[in-house]
């Protein structure tokens, strides 16, 4: 049910961004993400460009931007991947189909310990179970 109301409202947006940006000269960057190593799409990665225009992916993978006519830098992002930057050349009324494989970031943070108690503790000196 969910998943479905989802699509419903991303293909309604999808109709509706072309009509207000057709009288602009605009262009479209139309393009999935997904994972280099698994293959499958990534749901909820910020597509921006120029910091001031940005969508986020549906959960396909699957984004839509609409840019004005010429050369832009799409910055793409999703937590626990590595940031990407591709080159994208704009031309006014076509849509540029692309397609985004992002890297996992592996890294180790460092450990957190909750506890009660109302001072700051090393773990060493606090008793674990």
């Amino acid at each position: 049910m969910q998943r479905t109301l989802v699509r419903t409202i991303a293909v309604f947006i999808y109709l509706i961004i072309p009509i207000f940006s057709f009288s602009q000269s605009n262009g479209f960057v139309k393009g999935i993400i997904t994972d280099k190593t698994t293959e499958e799409n990534l749901p909820g990665v910020t597509v921006s460009a120029s910091k001031t225009v940005g969508v986020v992916s549906d959960i396909d993978g699957m984004f839509l931007i609409s840019l004005a006519e010429g050369e832009h830098t799409l910055e793409i992002n999703l937590l626990g991947y590595k940031n990407t930057n591709q080159k994208v050349s704009v031309k006014s009324n076509d849509t540029l189909i692309i397609s985004v494989k992002l890297d996992p970031a592996n890294q180790v943070l460092d450990e957190v310990v909750i506890s009660a108690g109302k001072f700051e503790q090393k773990l060493s000196d606090v008793t674990v179970s």
